[in-house]
């Protein structure tokens, strides 16, 4: 007679063995949920906001250093970091930068060193996140430049404004940004004011240089001559007419002239004058460079010519002194290689979209008319 019990010694073996798998199998289980929570971790990590691009110069002016932002996104307070580069290394000096308008760097304003430190070099980052970038890299000797933000640093910045970091790599990536600087070129100019009146004559002449000047030689063309950069100057003669030149000079030993033939008038008549002026427009930082001895045509009364900017039309007269002006820009102009196209004249504040205007100029009046050029492709 068959016995129908089962086996209690192969029923306690076939457990045995189905154990382990069921262990091995949660294991597995356990260790996939842990990568997909430290995974989920990671990624839920707040990715930086995009990080803002600037176009920062150096400057001295009068024996202070600033910093010009001259184009592009404006930068929050606390969202940058100005790094000073001295014997002991890479030091945060943002605390003393200051001339922050609410808060917030925008095109066109200007930070002053207030520090102690001698600036050799200066690095500009921009903070988003654990993200910190150079924007620009000043120096040496305080040199102009400006980059966009190409590198990340390897290690995150120290996050203490006041802790000098330790070594270089913990303030500046291991690369050097792969944009080479965006330079404004150096271009000589200047206004003054008077400009024309009875002697003795007293003149403040302002430098209205691009490019980073750093070194100043004026002409007024009386045998007087001054390296300032803005200068007061008196002219004595009772009567008489002034070329003034400036010369420019910057660090990187570029130089540059400009000449005004006739500008400042002496005189107890009545004295009109228009300037007229070149200017290219750079629009992708939005700068408005001046551009020299480019020939505008003109004609007043019975008299026509050319000059080449910048230039001055007067008349001088005991009584009624004004006069009117047909000025004409040229299509295109040529700056070294390239061509600019005519895209506007501008006389004090008002537009004009054609390449031949009329100006009036009232008695005793002073009146500036500028021709604007930009890029062909643009």
């Amino acid at each position: 007679m068959r016995s129908n019990r089962s086996n209690p010694t192969a029923t306690h073996h076939s457990e045995e063995g189905i154990s382990p798998v069921i262990s091995t199998a949660l294991m597995i289980c356990l260790a996939v949920i842990i990568v997909v929570i430290v995974v989920a971790l990671i990624l839920s990590e707040p990715l930086p906001d995009d990080l803002p691009h600037a176009a920062i110069f150096a400057r001295n002016e009068s024996g202070n250093f600033t910093l010009a932002h001259m184009a592009g996104d404006p930068l929050k307070e606390g969202a940058y970091r100005i790094y000073v580069d001295t014997t002991h290394g890479l030091v945060d000096e943002t605390e003393n930068f200051t001339g922050l308008k609410d808060d917030i760097w925008s095109a066109g304003e200007t930070l002053t060193y207030n520090g102690t430190e001698e600036l050799e070099r200066v690095v500009i980052t921009a903070i988003s996140g654990r993200t910190e970038v150079i924007l620009a890299d000043l120096g040496p000797g305080g040199r102009s430049g400006g980059t966009t933000p190409t590198t990340e640093p390897t290690t995150e910045p120290t996050t203490e404004p006041t802790t000098e970091p330790t070594t270089e790599p913990t303030t500046e990536p291991t690369t050097e940004p792969t944009t080479e600087p965006t330079q404004v070129p150096l271009v000589a100019g200047f206004t003054a004011n008077p400009i024309s009146g009875s002697a003795p004559l007293t003149v403040q002449f302002t430098d209205t240089s691009a490019g980073g000047a750093t070194s100043w030689f004026w002409d007024f063309g009386d045998g007087n001559t001054s390296t300032a950069q803005n200068p007061t100057h008196t002219y004595y003669a009772n009567e008489g007419t002034y070329t003034v030149k400036l010369t420019v000079k910057n660090t990187e030993g570029s130089s540059n002239t400009v000449t005004k033939i006739k500008y400042i008038i002496v005189t107890e008549d009545h004295v009109s004058r228009l300037e007229v002026n070149t200017v290219r427009e750079i629009i992708l930082f939005g700068w408005n460079v001046p551009v020299n001895d480019i020939s505008i045509d003109y004609s007043r009364d019975s008299e026509t010519g050319s000059g080449k900017t910048p230039f001055v039309l007067s008349n001088t007269s005991t009584g009624n002194s004004s006069f009117s002006a047909t000025l004409t820009a040229p299509d295109k102009i040529q700056i070294l290689i390239l061509y600019r196209k005519f895209d506007h004249w501008q006389v004090d504040d008002t537009l004009y979209n054609i390449k031949k205007i009329t100006v009036q100029v009232a008695d005793g009046e002073s009146r500036t008319a500028t021709a604007y050029y930009k890029d062909l492709s643009l």
